[in-house]
């Protein structure tokens, strides 16, 4: 696994949060406002004329990908505190920052809430468990801020089911409580929950961790599509019989 660049703290102004490990991440919360930003990456600077024909290159090929990478969207639900749930306000807001940062991006992310007119074939609404499986089914993604009795209970019920399509928040506090349980057995699939804590609400690194998720694996869909399109191409014998 590659690891994130050192860098020199003193010099942002800044403290480092590296407590997500599976992401690949380190980020720096400003000492004077409290936000998240990820490790700045080296710049090149060209000096001689075959570095500037090697970056003339690579922004031609930066250029292709952004042109395909733009077209691999996601349908994303984001669950969490709702905004009736006063204690859990600021939860709330981190949510739908993480919804409109994802908006942001060009994908489609959606709070349960705002799906209200799921009716069965005679008009009725549908029970909110099974609504929300329905939802599981449409949409591609899943990122839960778990820090609710309403969206522990989405974790403990859909989050095996769902497996890498789901991005889970814990509480660090919950690492001994009742969602032990569920983060063990997620663990031991290899898709460990992120564990958060009041200051990572105060900044934006959930948003930014969670937008890096949803980006990664926009990154891998693409990749995968390549694999599978050069291996149609040298295939000899078609699929028939093999369904």
């Amino acid at each position: 696994m590659m690891m994130a660049p050192t860098v020199s703290s003193s010099r942002f102004r800044a403290r480092p949060r590296s407590g997500f490990p599976s992401l690949s991440r380190v980020y720096y919360v400003c000492r004077k406002c409290g936000k998240a930003n990820r490790v700045p990456g080296h710049e090149i600077n060209p000096t001689a004329r075959g570095v500037r024909r090697t970056i003339d290159v690579a922004k031609e090929i930066r250029s292709r990908f952004l042109e395909s990478f733009a077209a691999y969207n996601f349908n994303i639900l984001v669950w969490g505190p709702s905004a009736k749930n006063q204690e859990k306000a600021e939860v709330f807001n981190k949510r739908k920052e993480i919804r409109d940062l994802l908006r942001g991006k060009n994908q489609s992310a959606y709070f349960s809430e705002e799906l209200q007119n799921l009716r069965d074939d005679r008009g009725e609404p549908l029970p909110n468990d099974v609504a929300e499986l329905i939802e599981t089914e449409f949409f591609d993604l899943v990122v839960n801020i778990a820090d609710s009795p309403g969206s522990l209970m989405e974790a403990d019920k859909f989050a095996r089911g769902l497996l890498h399509r789901c991005l889970l928040w814990l509480r660090k506090e919950g690492q001994k409580g009742y969602a032990s349980g569920l983060a063990d057995s997620l663990a031991s699939l290899r898709l460990p929950p992120l564990y958060f804590d009041d200051e990572d609400i105060r900044s934006c690194v959930l948003a930014k961790a969670s937008e890096d998720w949803v980006h990664r694996l926009r990154m891998y869909e693409l990749s995968l599509d390549i694999e599978q399109k050069r291996i149609d191409e040298v295939r000899i014998r078609r699929k028939r019989w093999v369904q």
